[in-house]
């Protein structure tokens, strides 16, 4: 028999934001918050969890809800993802997780790295804008979620940021995309984003980061997790794929990228500049286009279409090309099918794919790990949230660091390139809170 989640329903959070900021950083173990378009969700102490690594896909969970103990395919594959979750005997979970860049080229992950975590949990805690909603998979579970709440003391005061210089490295990084128009020009590699990763002199408090970061950017998408060791916080600009339980698909390519200053009169500037600008237009049509084709591979070709085309998204320290393109699931097709078809996104990958992805791991100096994979949230209703993982801290090891990249086309100067990943850094760097 199966177990089911129990609900309860409070009034709002005063903040929600606040809030759920507040939930993790009173978090004793590991966690995930993910802000959605239906709010915040936070969620606590893992009752079943799946984790994948190049040699297969595991799940483990509590005696009480697998009770032959843990269960293992062989093999690495996203798709099967739908069959593993569904062996977990719990009426209708959401599943909350990562995705690690690997994942998308998984002969290049190391040995035991773990491409793919996902858990569904005891306690979880929902907050919008009109309501508080308490899930729990015992009764036990429930009281203990809305106790937890209540005793959450929000404080608005994230403590002293941290200066970041970001503008180190330029040299290599300039070297690097000198290599990769080399690469543009004697293959049929289109486009290649070529990422730099700048540590941290210090440790950092995440939860009080993310807080910081969430009131700075104008995220399409926002997280907060703690799985073992690792920690992030980020303010995703895009989804890699949204399914809703209709079947209707949706990706939010951006590309094409001018800094926001906060003087409107130069932020205006550099939206016209941004909108005629032919290395940007071209990047970002190439773009569309690719995310049609990723689309089409899963979707009806008749319910193809784009939407919001070449439309300005403000995005904390930058602002972007942005295009919306929507579908519907073709029959038999799942969730999981679209994510692996869009994975990784080809904003934070190149194009076409393959060739993009092998160039990336000879030209890049370390590997991305979380960076340009996904944080994604499977809802009760079969649902699927991905979004994009940019514009994101990361801390595992002991170690911090943030990092960006630049979309490479033939028309790319390095020098630009370079200020590029400067602008996007700035939508984290200037909100780390030293831990």
């Amino acid at each position: 028999m199966k177990a089911r989640m129990l609900r309860a329903v409070g009034p709002a959070a005063d903040d929600p934001v606040l809030a759920a900021a507040a939930l993790a950083k009173t978090a004793t173990g590991d966690y995930v918050l993910i802000e959605g378009p239906d709010g915040i969700r936070f969620a606590e102490e893992p009752v079943a969890t799946v984790t994948a690594t190049r040699a297969g896909i595991s799940v483990d969970a509590a005696p009480s809800v697998l009770p032959d103990g843990p269960r293992h395919w062989e093999g690495f594959d996203l798709s099967r993802l739908t069959e593993v979750f569904e062996t977990v005997p719990i009426d209708g979970p959401n599943w909350y997780g990562w995705c690690g860049f690997a994942a998308a080229l998984p002969s290049t992950a190391r040995d035991g790295e773990i491409l793919v975590h996902a858990a569904t949990h005891r306690r979880e805690v929902h907050l919008s804008a009109d309501r508080t909603t308490f899930l729990g998979l015992a009764p036990d579970d429930l009281v203990a979620a809305t106790e937890r709440f209540k005793q959450i003391e929000p404080e608005e005061a994230v403590g002293p940021v941290t200066p970041v210089d970001v503008e180190t490295g330029r040299g290599d990084y300039e070297a690097t995309v000198k290599q990769a128009l080399t690469r543009l020009a004697g293959t049929d590699l289109r486009k290649v984003i070529i990422s730099r990763r700048v540590d941290l002199p210090f440790p950092v408090d995440v939860p009080r980061t993310y807080l910081a970061g969430r009131r700075r950017n104008t995220p399409a998408r926002s997280f907060c997790l703690r799985t073992g060791e690792l920690e992030a916080a980020g303010f995703p600009p895009e989804t890699v794929v949204e399914v809703d339980s209709d079947g209707s698909v949706r990706a939010m390519p951006l590309a094409g990228t001018r800094a926001l200053t906060g003087d409107p009169v130069r932020d205006a500037a550099l939206r016209r500049e941004l909108l005629v600008d032919p290395k940007e237009v071209y990047e970002h049509c190439v773009s569309v286009q690719s995310a049609l084709d990723d689309l089409a591979a899963v979707c009806a070709p008749d319910d193809l279409e784009v939407r919001e085309f070449l439309t300005v998204k403000r995005r904390g320290s930058v602002q972007h090309l942005g295009s919306v393109v929507r579908g519907r699931l073709a029959g038999g097709r799942t969730p999981w099918d679209a994510f692996k078809s869009a994975f990784p996104a080809v904003t934070a990958s190149g194009i076409p794919r393959d060739l993009s992805l092998h160039a990336i791991v000879d030209l890049e100096a370390s590997p991305r790990d979380l960076y340009s994979g996904a944080v994604f949230a499977q809802r009760e209703d079969g649902s699927l949230d991905a979004a994009l993982v940019l514009r994101s801290v990361y801390s595992s090891g002991g170690r911090a660091w943030i990092r960006a990249g630049a979309g490479i086309v033939p028309q790319s100067k390095p020098r630009r390139e370079f200020i590029e990943t400067c602008e996007k850094l700035a939508s984290v760097s200037a909100s780390i809170v030293r831990a």
